[in-house]
């Protein structure tokens, strides 16, 4: 079983037989500004979030920099997530973030924090060097949050098509412009972009689907008859 489309296209370069099966998500509720007010003081639409682990490959501390060059007009940049433990880069991404005016680091979210944090964000952002099928991204894209990512097979998989912006952000320079180009956008191009990452989200993540098509699988390799 494979996540992604590049990942099938990976491993029949290598001979080897897949079946395409990529991460479910649910269609979620908007979440109203509360426990994010009170415990983060963010008030919804006035922050950038990330989300996910802070290792080499993610681009975590060049999002850190690229956001401190820009200073976003009064936008904040939630880091949530935590650093991979007692390494080099792990401590250095965590010095800069924790000395970056407008970052904030709530740490590992989960339940209604996480789920405030992805539907009020002013939008998503991943400059991630390398993903599968990222859970983070697809999350964000069900909360009808506009995103911004790094232009790399598995995002331009789920946001081709102005679902999202891509960008290549393998520079600084070019790190800084995308996020220009994020915070020009008007809300009315947010609003849009949004609505259509999570429209296009189903049929293809729909978790009914999927677990039918598991389950036939199943079937057929026990050699029952589905």
């Amino acid at each position: 079983l494979v996540v992604s489309e590049g990942l099938q296209r990976l491993y029949a370069d290598r001979d080897h037989r897949t079946l395409y099966l990529p991460n479910g998500i649910d269609l979620p509720d908007p979440h109203p500004p509360s426990r994010i007010e009170s415990e983060l003081g963010l008030r919804g639409e006035d922050y950038l979030l990330f989300l996910g682990r802070w290792a080499g490959e993610k681009r975590v501390l060049e999002l850190i920099e690229a956001f401190s060059e820009l200073r976003c007009r009064g936008l904040k940049l939630v880091v949530a997530g935590t650093a991979e433990p007692e390494t080099s880069h792990g401590r250095k991404t965590h010095r800069l973030a924790s000395s970056t005016p407008g970052v904030i680091l709530p740490g590992t979210v989960e339940g209604k924090l996480k789920e405030e944090l992805l539907s009020n964000a002013f939008a998503f952002v991943s400059f991630s060097e390398v993903e599968g099928m990222p859970m983070a991204l697809l999350e964000a894209m069900s909360h009808e949050r506009p995103c911004l990512v790094s232009d790399i097979p598995a995002h331009r998989e789920l946001l081709n098509g102005g679902r999202g912006l891509l960008r290549d952000v393998t520079t600084p320079r070019s790190r800084v412009d995308a996020l220009r180009d994020l915070v020009s956008l008007s809300p009315t191009e947010r609003r849009r972009m949004g609505r259509r990452a999570r429209e296009d989200l189903h049929p293809t993540h729909d978790w009914d689907r999927l677990v039918d098509e598991l389950e036939r699988l199943y079937a057929e390799v026990a050699g029952g008859t589905g």
